[in-house]
């Protein structure tokens, strides 16, 4: 299985016609981060901000990230709920 796992391509595992082509690049990016390598969360947060941007998410349906406010944000009062019609 692990095998597996670190032969599967970007492609295969987000293809294009369903994921915004920030993953597959998001996907490469985490892969091949060495162990003293500094991760580039400036980087990580853009491409996912593009993708939401390509995906037409509504920003309203967001949460924020942990990392984003430097604490954690898990508590029954902060799930994402379907907005009512």
């Amino acid at each position: 299985m692990m095998d597996y796992k670190y032969e599967i391509t970007p492609k295969e595992l987000f293809p294009a016609n369903v994921f915004p082509p920030q993953y597959p690049k998001l996907f490469e990016y985490i892969r091949y981060i060495s162990d003293d390598q500094q991760i580039d969360f400036n980087y990580i947060e853009r491409e996912l901000f593009q993708a939401v941007q390509a995906t037409k998410i509504e920003p309203s349906l967001l949460i924020p990230l942990d990392w984003m406010s430097g604490r954690p944000i898990a508590s029954s009062h902060n799930n994402v709920h379907s907005p009512q019609p």
